[in-house]
């Protein structure tokens, strides 16, 4: 069967431009960048849009209508799609985008050594109001943390703040030499339709790690239906249920406080190994991937012919 026209831009970005997204896929379309100069036709090709801002750019093809896909896989919210286009969202594309990255770079081969010099990892970049609560609380333990705060000039030890992908970047040190990771998410909203778990809550999930989460409510129930386990041997983990913000952000803190730094004992390290080779699992990263993504793109190109 002949593959359809997958239309990308090396200008004009989106979710899937990234090449170990981009190498998927190859496997089930015929990928083409407008910038190449391919020939294509409204016939036999989808085009992918992401940026609402950007609006130009797809307004021509809008007009003769082409198939477009305006994609907002980086959360679950209802969007606002350009007239006639499909508006693909989706609550895991964290976790499968990050776990192909570090698939195509060998971080799964990674395995702690453990120090424990530090309590914990806080990594903290864009500033945001629930951020400067955690940073200025947290003020008189930070000796004890590996922490980061980058739009006010405070980076973590060896990172690549400038690199393309500074934000998968990975130090295995940060987590050999700390406890567990402070994970201060993007969103800490109780809109139940605009749902996200970032690439924040994944990386101490793929590398070992115990995790606190200041974000959104139900953001561990959300880990658990993916098949992740959390740390309630560890952190009492009613916030995850508390919708109100300063009941919610309270427990978080007297969770970091009460940490208990003694080495992982067997429960914790099954958990940790658990959600590493769940994290990992290509072949169900795959199976979802196709399932949530490329199915429905698959789908939608059937149905508006």
């Amino acid at each position: 069967m002949k593959k359809i026209n997958l239309l990308l831009s090396y200008e004009h970005r989106n979710s899937f431009n990234n090449y170990w997204i981009v190498n998927i896929l190859h496997d089930f379309f015929r990928v083409i960048f407008i910038e190449d100069d391919p020939v294509f036709d409204k016939t036999d090709t989808v085009i992918i849009f992401g940026d609402r801002n950007d609006i130009d750019y797809i307004k021509p093809y809008q007009e003769q209508g082409y198939k477009i896909v305006n994609e907002h896989v980086w959360n679950s919210g209802p969007g606002d799609p350009i007239p006639g286009s499909m508006m693909l969202t989706n609550k895991n594309w964290f976790w499968y985008c990050e776990a192909l990255y570090y698939l195509s770079v060998a971080h799964e081969n990674y395995y702690p050594t453990k120090t424990y010099k530090k309590l914990a990892l806080m990594p903290l970049w864009n500033q945001k109001q629930h951020r400067d609560l955690l940073f200025n609380e947290l003020s008189d333990m930070l000796e004890s943390l590996i922490y980061s705060y980058v739009t006010k000039g405070i980076v973590l030890p060896d990172d690549e703040v400038f690199s393309s992908s500074r934000y998968n970047h990975f130090n295995p040190t940060w987590y050999n030499d700390t406890y567990f990771s402070i994970v201060a998410e993007t969103e800490i909203t109780n809109d139940p339709d605009w749902f996200m778990v970032s690439e924040k809550t994944y990386k101490p999930i793929a590398f070992y790690h115990p995790f606190v989460v200041l974000g959104q409510a139900k953001t561990l129930e959300h880990l658990h239906q993916q098949g992740f386990e959390t740390y309630e041997n560890l952190f009492d983990e009613s916030y995850d249920l508390e919708y109100d913000f300063t009941a919610r952000f309270s427990k978080v803190i007297n969770n970091i406080r009460n940490y208990k730094p003694i080495a992982y004992d067997m429960l914790t390290q099954s958990k940790l190994e658990h959600n590493h080779n769940l994290f990992f699992n290509r072949d169900i990263v795959m199976y979802q991937l196709t399932k949530e993504i490329i199915n429905p793109i698959l789908e939608y190109f059937e149905t508006k012919q």
